[in-house]
């Protein structure tokens, strides 16, 4: 393994470098009541011994569900889907966010050269709208948070 920088003699001649092929995961989302823009699936490589923890990644669903992440490097990855959701205050200012879907979804080890498959069966989520009034003992609170 190069870590960087590097550092090499002086005249000791020709230096060979070689790069290792990327891996790669590809798959779908099966959807039901969710569309795929509504989503996001978010992976993170499990460091090996003696590695910094990495940060986790996003990539968009296509239309049809499916995605495909290419040049990784090679190692065991999780994955999770999230749901975008938007709300609307009463004065009209807006704000949203991201909450993860409980699934179930298995580690995906991927390999240097090749393409690694992932299915992930999300058709029991529907979206629904709720609307409702919140009352703390029959009156509505002077300052709440709902979640």
């Amino acid at each position: 393994l190069l870590r960087f920088p590097a550092h090499f003699p002086a005249g000791g001649g020709e230096l060979r470098i070689t790069l290792a092929s990327g891996a790669a995961i590809a798959g779908r989302v099966a959807l039901s009541g969710l569309r795929p823009e509504q989503l996001e699936l978010q992976w993170v490589r499990s460091p090996n011994p003696g590695e910094p923890r990495t940060s986790w990644e996003e990539t968009q669903l296509a239309a049809d569900g499916s995605f495909a992440l290419r040049g990784l490097v090679p190692g065991v990855y999780r994955f999770e889907l999230r749901y975008r959701w938007m709300y609307q205050e009463p004065n009209g200012n807006g704000s949203g966010s991201a909450s993860r879907l409980p699934l179930e979804i298995p580690e995906v080890t991927a390999t240097a050269g090749e393409t690694s498959e992932l299915a992930i069966d999300a058709t029991r989520f529907a979206p629904a709208h709720l609307r409702g009034r919140l009352l703390l003992d029959g009156e509505p609170p002077s300052n709440a948070v709902l979640a």
